[in-house]
């Protein structure tokens, strides 16, 4: 499909080449930044008196574009994230016009700027709307964050009814990856929720982080930066032992350096790298035979990043860079904490090599097409940090072991080609994506010594398990994972003042192996006033899900008995459960529904957006979605319950889990927002959202209560937080006095309270007490101010575009020291039931240095 794609794109670039009238007039032009430094991958706009766009290009590594339109008075627009919208005026009357030489400004504010100046076209685009959060480079130097981890900062800002089952989509620049794969400072922007219903992208752009890194250019330029964190500044953990605080400490370095490639003419490289050294302590809140146990349990962490990018320009017209990304990451007992004593803890490495391609190759000045190529090399190693048994005591420890192990192989391609053709009110667009082109080696050894269950302390005391669960035999599995898609857009300039964007996208994956994935998208932009101040928007699209990879993994594993995961319900024997129980015990199985479609989701939108001040927009926008054939699990062999829930129905299986596509999900939420600069006082983001979702399943991992009513569980989603409030940005920016701030705030999300106990004889230990309904409790209200001071020096103020510049900044995080509980004690046999039992972390501070030039 793929090469039958490129052929049209060629045919048709050639075809419309021939029809190009003679009378267009040709122009070019070349874009830098302050300093003089080229800037690619800006977008250049060419707009009609009546604000329709002509023709547009994006400009190549060496900055270049090129051009064509019929003779006239236009308007001309450069757009690149992270610099001012640049605007001027061009009269095409002569065949021949000198290049022009466009120097781009450094944006004070993420925006969207109207190019025309009737306020029409780039207002209505469907990639400007207004409900988005948009953070710069600059904005990451300003705002706090923890640990430059920029990712979960702003994950506050997704939706998570979007994110798929197989998690978070991370675009870094257009291309789906694991990982960001380059340093902090090599990131030039990140959106979330940027043209939410593009038929170009899978997930709603609630669901979805978009990140662009920062070009090559042809003058050196680079950045050094060092973050400390120590224990001895940080507040106590309100669960650590008491007694003199453990020492723990944070050290990231991390930088970028861009320029060119000795003496090769058009030609440069981005190299980023980052080093993180993390030694910290796990807090242990749990209840052994031997009383309550806090402890503080040693968790060091250590991660190395590399990237290396060479970038060339080919010709006038196509420019290539290819890329190599590395990471090297060890975790000392990952999974330590809360209820789990280090004895259940597990060391993880991660080691991936990425090889990266991309290629832009401008057709005509009004066609461009763009290929990626992505290869992907992981393995993971997990193994356990004690042998023997696993031992789950309901509601007070996890000991004995993790019974983890295993070792994780994936060889991925990732393939993505789009072509972009504009012609008078139209910008079309359609491509291919195969985000998942993948073999994986599964060596699985977790549960080869066991895991008894206890339903509470007295249970453990007496020896008395639930139940008992091993693995035996094959270890090794070979899978793949494969997943295409397709699509077509187009964004309809109907008016100046009008856009429409109708898409179509269709999917396919290789779990379910549904054929009739078609996507239907559309979206509308509105323009109500004559000065482009205020845009009315809606938008409907649908959306299939992705199940990901561990569900591909348990279905190779347990659709045919020969990795043979057993269970044994209510044992008399412990420590060491019977051999014969063993033999009799009929093996667990793990296979799809034969009815089993791809989860869909429909999703639609209204919102209404109006300029504030000359620097800010407000919004509020409803969305509303719906989602059928959501996954869930079942026991289709789950004990009979009138035979006392101990026979299962077929004796040729133990538990017999069938993944199916039979639940539904509700969601309604209304979200105000508030972005850009509020005078010279403020410049960020502000947002509010009151939501709520109901379903009758927690995903595809979850079971309900009686298998026998798998629908008797319709509830508040367990991501239900009525009431969200967001904000970030800064006061004074740029100034001596300045202070960046972070501000979340949410009601709790609901959990379950459940019995401790197994009257189904599933071993799901998921019943609940008599009357009492799924998730209906509900987390304590979470609270987190952050506040941020820096500042940067130049070292040659006379020259400050060019000027070397050393900053500092101090950083601290939970400045008021707030308890927000992390998990509340939810098992009714649980010695603390009702109680918290852990808490997400006290105040901490950050010290950042950075040199940039």
């Amino acid at each position: 499909m793929l090469v039958i794609l490129l052929a049209a794109v060629c045919f048709t670039a050639h075809a419309t080449n021939i029809a190009t009238p003679d009378s267009q007039v040709q122009v070019s032009g070349a874009v830098d930044d302050p300093s003089g430094a080229t800037v690619s991958g800006a977008k250049v706009e060419l707009l009609d008196s009546n604000g329709s766009l002509v023709a547009s290009a994006t400009t190549l590594l060496n900055g270049q574009f090129h051009i064509a339109a019929p003779p006239g008075d236009y308007q001309l627009a450069i757009i690149r994230d992270g610099f001012a919208t640049s605007v001027s005026t061009l009269h095409l009357h002569d065949p021949v016009i000198a290049p022009l030489l466009i120097k781009l400004k450094i944006a004070e504010v993420s925006q969207q700027v109207n190019v025309d100046a009737s306020g029409g076209s780039s207002a209505t685009d469907p990639s400007a709307n207004q409900d988005t959060t948009t953070v710069t480079a600059g904005d990451l130097k300003s705002i706090p964050v923890f640990d430059n981890d920029y990712i979960a900062a702003l994950s506050t800002m997704l939706d998570a009814g979007d994110i798929s089952t197989g998690g978070t989509t991370i675009l870094v620049d257009g291309v789906e990856k694991n990982r960001v794969g380059v340093s902090n400072s090599a990131v030039q922007s990140v959106k979330i929720n940027n043209d939410p219903y593009s038929a170009e992208f899978y997930q709603p752009g609630r669901g979805q982080i978009q990140i662009i890194t920062k070009p090559t250019v042809d003058a050196f330029h680079g950045s050094l930066n060092f973050d400390f964190r120590d224990g001895i500044f940080d507040a106590r953990n309100a669960f650590a032992p008491p007694g003199p605080k453990p020492p723990e400490q944070r050290r990231i370095y991390f930088g970028d350096l861009t320029g060119p490639i000795f003496h090769l003419k058009d030609t440069s490289f981005l190299f980023s790298f980052t080093r993180a050294e993390e030694d910290l302590q796990a807090v242990v809140n749990a209840v052994t035979l031997s009383g309550p146990l806090q402890q503080n349990v040693s968790a060091p962490t250590r991660n190395t990043e590399l990237s290396m990018r060479a970038s060339r320009q080919l010709s006038p017209a196509q420019t290539a860079y290819v890329e190599y990304q590395y990471q090297n990451q060890s975790n000392i007992n990952e999974g330590v904490g809360e209820l789990v004593l280090e004895a259940a803890g597990s060391n993880v490495t991660n080691i991936e090599s990425d090889f990266v391609f991309h290629d832009d190759y401008t057709l005509s000045p009004t066609r461009l097409n763009q290929l990626s190529a992505l290869v992907e090399i992981n393995r993971q190693d997990i193994t356990n940090t004690n042998q023997g048994s696993k031992i789950v005591v309901q509601g007070a420890f996890v000991g004995g072991s993790a019974q983890a192990q295993q070792v994780k192989s994936e060889y991925n391609l990732r393939l993505t080609d789009t072509f972009s053709y504009t012609r008078g009110r139209h910008q079309m667009k359609f491509g291919v994506n195969l985000p998942h082109i993948g073999r994986r080696v599964l060596e699985d050894q977790s549960l080869f010594g066991g895991e008894y269950v206890f339903p509470s302390l007295a249970a453990y005391q007496a020896n008395r398990p639930s139940t008992y669960e091993s693995q035996q035999g094959q270890s090794r599995y070979i899978y793949h994972d494969l997943e295409a898609g397709v699509f077509v857009l187009d964004v309809i300039q109907a008016t100046p003042t009008l856009t429409i964007t109708p898409g179509l996208r269709y999917d396919w994956n290789n779990f379910t192996r549904s054929l009739a994935n078609f996507s239907p998208r559309f979206s509308v932009a509105k323009l109500l006033d004559k000065d482009g101040a205020t845009v009315l928007r809606a938008g409907a699209g649908v959306y299939y899900d992705r199940a990901g990879n561990t569900p591909l993994a348990d279905v190779k594993r347990y659709s045919q008995p020969s990795l043979f995961d057993t269970l044994v319900t209510d044992s008399p024997c412990f420590p060491v459960i019977c051999p014969d129980q063993i033999t009799l015990q009929s093996p667990n199985v793990v296979r799809l529904a034969p009815d089993i479609r791809t989860p869909l989701r429909f999703n639609l939108s209204v919102s209404l957006e109006h300029r504030v001040g000359k620097a800010a927009t407000a919004s509020v926008a409803y969305y509303k979605a719906n989602s059928f054939n959501a996954y869930r699990s079942v026991d289709v062999n789950a004990p009979i319950p009138f035979s006392g829930s101990t026979v299962r129905p077929d004796p040729a299986f133990g538990r017999y889990r069938q993944i199916e596509s039979a639940g539904n999900v509700r969601s309604n939420s209304l979200t105000l927002m508030l972005r850009g600069r509020i005078g010279s006082v403020f410049s960020g983001t502000v947002q509010y959202v009151y939501a709520h979702a109901i379903d009758n399943t927690g995903g595809i991992g979850f079971y309900p209560q009686n298998q026998y009513l798998p629908d008797n569980e319709e509830a508040s989603s367990n991501y239900d937080a009525r009431h969200r409030f967001n904000m970030f940005g800064t006061f004074g920016q740029g100034k001596p006095l300045n202070l960046g701030v972070q501000v979340h705030i949410s009601n709790g999300t609901p959990y379950t309270i459940t019995t401790g106990t197994d009257p189904y004889g599933t071993g799901f230990f998921n019943a609940r007490p008599a009357g009492v309904a799924r998730n209906s409790k509900n987390n304590p209200m979470y609270q987190e101010l952050d506040l941020r001071y820096g500042y940067d020096f130049k070292m040659r103020p006379k020259k400050l575009d060019k000027s070397p510049t050393i900053g500092f900044s101090l950083s601290a995080f939970n400045v008021l020291n707030r308890l927000n509980p992390a998990i509340v004690s939810s098992v009714v046999t649980s010695p603390t039931f009702g109680q918290v039992n852990a808490a997400y972390p006290p105040r901490r501070m950050q010290l950042e240095l950075r040199y940039t030039f």
